[in-house]
């Protein structure tokens, strides 16, 4: 049934999640003090709405920690200016 597919995935989603954050190389990035400074300045470069807002904050966010390189088969970040959009599988 669809149901227990559904609870096999979630499952297995799960476990490579907590796999992806017991890595040491992994580095969370949230929000600083200078966030809205850094978002305003965004906004005004690249005015988005709608879907793109989840991918401008992404975008903040790598601006803000100093990150100059997203991989990212998303077409959608080309549009930030500050890092480079890279997609890993072209």
């Amino acid at each position: 049934s669809s149901s227990s597919f559904s609870a096999r995935s979630s499952s297995r989603s799960s476990r490579a999640i907590s796999v992806v954050l017991k890595s040491p190389s992994l580095a969370m990035l949230g929000e600083t003090d200078r966030h809205a400074a850094v978002l305003a300045e965004a906004v005004a470069k690249a005015p988005v709405t709608g879907n793109l807002m989840h991918d401008l904050h992404i975008a903040v966010l790598l601006l803000e920690h100093g990150v100059s390189e997203l991989l990212t088969a998303d077409t959608d970040f080309h549009r930030f200016q500050g890092f480079r959009a890279i997609n890993p599988f072209a």
